[in-house]
């Protein structure tokens, strides 16, 4: 099939097409994603050209769980397109160029597009993670390319998911939930949409770690009120009901009426949820500082090397020594530490100083909001852009 024949036939299928790509499947909204992938196609199929075998929609809307709010008079999808550019070669195409047409295309659709890349090599050697799973369970979609793009891709069952599967759930919870606190501007528009998604991620978490996870999430809702007594996890299971209406139409979701309160209770739900899992799963404290001090590796990928220069901060912190700007550590560990002291003791000087140090803040006084929030936002994209897993921090959206 030549490549016009391709794209004509893949943008046929994409507008006539009954798949539903968003939670409320209204009529509307679904033509105007399908309309949206459609150019998306054509576009980046044009614009990548030889060096493209296959171009992939994933996350939200290939799990049909994004979001529609009211746009301009109508509804229109409220998530972040993610695609997955399978490439020929890795030199083909530059990661700075496909962020470059990222920026291109959701400034052209007045929406969020992210382009991922990878071969196909890179894909049967990816770690096991939840993406890939649900990728390889058929929740993608081949907008361009053979249909048989994705066939040496082996299934995967919940249960051989490593432990770490769910932890990365997790601390992208708390991260979330450490940029929310810290951002005083913007807290009152993105604190509603990082609490829910905190709780979607630590519903998951849960679900994963008991061996109860479902590829729907209405159906994970519904596991997750059966087992909730179990694992008392009654208000985690309540708070997800709610976090489903919201991913549902986030504007047309009302917070209760002390927000402050509810958003309070919201971080307590899942810091609890966050540390026991941790404390099964490493051993680790059960509150966030005695969190951030363990000397054990959070990660067991965490090099030698690094994890000897945690120590030595963590060390140098306990004895009270000032804060001399190190890096130390593996930015996993850091990250994974840091967003459980600012997602869940962000108040607490001691909490905000430790922080500080593992983020490679060097002061005597404690750090402000915007020092800590700049840094955290750095450490986590050089997290995300590590990380072989194209929905990496991004399960629900990106924060």
């Amino acid at each position: 099939m030549t490549r016009r024949a391709r794209l004509s036939h893949a943008t046929e299928l994409l507008a006539t097409s009954e798949r539903r790509r968003t939670l409320v499947a209204d009529a509307d909204a679904e033509a105007r994603v399908a309309q949206d992938l459609g150019r998306l196609a054509a576009g980046l199929d044009g614009e990548l050209d030889a060096a493209l075998v296959a171009l992939l929609l994933i996350g939200t809307h290939a799990r049909a769980e994004a979001s529609v709010v009211m746009q301009h008079e109508e509804l229109g999808s409220d998530s972040s397109y993610e695609l997955l550019a399978i490439l020929r070669r890795r030199s083909a195409v530059s990661h700075e160029r496909l962020e470059q047409l990222a920026i291109s295309w959701s400034e052209r659709l007045d929406a969020r597009v992210h382009l991922h890349g990878c071969t196909r090599k890179e894909i049967l050697g990816a770690r096991p993670s939840l993406s890939w799973l649900e990728i390889a369970a058929g929740k993608h979609e081949i907008l361009t390319g053979p249909a048989a793009a994705l066939s040496a891709l082996h299934p995967v069952h919940p249960k051989d998911l490593p432990s770490e599967a769910a932890a990365r759930l997790t601390r992208d919870a708390a991260v979330g939930l450490a940029l929310s606190n810290l951002d005083a501007l913007g807290r009152d528009r993105h604190g509603p949409r990082h609490a829910h998604h905190a709780v979607l991620l630590c519903g998951d978490a849960l679900l994963l770690h008991a061996s109860h996870f479902s590829l729907d999430l209405r159906q994970r809702a519904a596991e997750l009120a059966r087992i909730a007594t179990a694992h008392d996890q009654v208000q985690l299971s309540a708070a997800y009901d709610d976090a489903v209406c919201y991913q549902e139409r986030p504007d047309l979701w009302r917070p209760a009426p002390d927000f402050a309160r509810w958003y309070r209770e919201i971080r307590q739900c899942v810091e609890q949820l966050h540390l026991h899992l941790e404390a099964s799963r490493v051993g680790s404290a059960t509150d966030p500082l005695g969190y951030a001090l363990f000397a054990g590796k959070l990660w067991p990928s965490t090099r030698f090397l690094a994890t000897l220069s945690l120590r030595a901060t963590l060390r140098s912190a306990r004895a009270g020594n000032p804060a001399r700007g190190s890096h130390a550590g593996a930015p996993e560990e850091r990250l994974t530490r840091c967003a459980a002291l600012l997602g869940y003791a962000h108040e607490r000087p001691e909490a905000r100083n430790l922080a500080a140090r593992l983020l490679g803040i060097a002061s005597t006084r404690t750090p402000s909001d915007v020092e800590l929030l700049v840094r955290l936002r750095k450490l986590a994209e050089q997290v995300r852009a590590a990380d072989p897993d194209p929905l990496s921090g991004a399960r629900y959206g990106r924060d």
